[in-house]
């Protein structure tokens, strides 16, 4: 299982926000890249990276985001606001090597599936619910659609890696849902990386128990910036 590290960017600056609500924030860098380059010297292979911004439909920090991958030598996957062919197109020339797909998978799936035939092995697909029904546009918006009909679609579209957030999860160190995670990998054949919640090498060890039922990686955030979670020990660990 692969552990990766998260940079979420607003306003030129990593921070971490809880449920996702830009007013409950935590500014935790004004510079990005050494964060970037932090992760990397202990020993990240890959970093994800959200534009909370373009996320949010309140800007863009995609220059931050290519100087990231220019100073960074590890594999960087990145989301936020990947909302159209040309400007996930940008983010692919630039050389980000995996980008991930959002709310354009519900909303716009014809140049989505443009996209999957254009750029097969570098797409993710995010799927991000609250209480069971998957939410859109930053998680500002509710789908109408429940996450299994949702996991329908999008295996049903080509993607074969999912990247599964619990929002009611995320920025809490509350520790992962690791039955919803389950039930996902359950509904679906595509590889699961789970996201929100964790808080401790256990819920690292939790999560690890899934792997022989699909989970491939654990994205972590808050737990790792505030210290309760040893980068070092989780690598150990997987």
């Amino acid at each position: 299982m692969l552990i990766i590290p998260a940079i979420d960017i607003r306003g030129g600056r990593c921070v971490r926000l809880v449920h996702g609500d830009p007013n409950n924030e935590t500014v935790y860098s004004a510079d990005p890249i050494e964060v970037a380059r932090g992760w990397h010297a202990k020993g990240a292979k890959r970093i994800h990276l959200v534009d909370l911004d373009a996320a949010l439909g309140l800007g863009s920090n995609l220059d931050v985001i290519f100087d990231i991958k220019s100073s960074v030598p590890c594999e960087i996957q990145m989301g936020g606001g990947l909302r159209s062919l040309e400007i996930l197109s940008r983010v692919m020339e630039k050389g980000i090597d995996r980008a991930i797909i959002g709310t354009a998978l519900f909303k716009e799936p014809a140049w989505v599936a443009e996209a999957l035939r254009k750029y097969k092995g570098r797409l993710l697909a995010g799927v991000d619910a609250r209480h069971g029904e998957v939410k859109l546009e930053g998680w500002k918006e509710g789908s109408g659609l429940a996450l299994p009909e949702a996991l329908r679609r999008v295996e049903g579209m080509g993607f074969q890696e999912l990247i599964f957030t619990d929002i009611s999860k995320d920025g809490t160190l509350s520790g992962p849902n690791v039955e919803a995670t389950r039930a996902v990998m359950k509904s679906s054949r595509m590889a699961v990386y789970a996201s929100g919640g964790v808080s401790c090498l256990d819920d690292i060890k939790a999560l690890k128990a899934l792997e022989p039922e699909g989970l491939i990686g654990c994205i972590v955030g808050k737990a790792l910036y505030d210290g309760r979670l040893s980068f070092a020990e989780a690598l150990q660990v997987c």
